[in-house]
């Protein structure tokens, strides 16, 4: 028996309060978007578009399939199937590299929510 971990509130549900929390700041202290786009440019020295809807996604979407209690392997199997191989006696196996990416992934994931919890977003990690 497998027990699910369930968030209290949907994910959508979430960002979307979010996002109202974040017009009504802006909203308030007068933030216009170039301001915005000029903060953001000095804080992230790397590029953020395409960043957060896909690499830290799959680090997130990652980590919850772990907390509901899915084992590695079948992560591997689900996220990336490419890790996955049939050995000399057909038992489909995964990769040991494609294992460790997965550890990394949640290593950072990990470290993404520590730092939401600290006021950072997404921070080092």
């Amino acid at each position: 028996m497998t027990t699910v971990a369930l968030a209290q509130y949907p994910k959508d549900e979430l960002i979307e309060r979010f996002m109202a929390t974040l017009d009504d700041h802006k909203k308030r202290y007068g933030i216009t978007k170039s301001k915005e786009d000029e903060f953001i440019h000095k804080s992230l020295p790397i590029p953020l578009k395409g960043r957060l809807s896909s690499e830290l996604q799959k680090y997130l979407d990652m980590h919850r399939l772990r907390k509901q209690g899915m084992k590695w392997d079948d992560i591997v199997k689900k996220m990336s199937p490419a890790y996955t191989y049939l050995d000399k006696n057909q038992k489909e196996q995964v990769d040991p590299n494609g294992r460790r990416l997965f550890y990394l992934y949640d290593e950072k994931a990990r470290k993404i929510i520590e730092n939401v919890e600290n006021g950072i977003f997404p921070g080092k990690y």
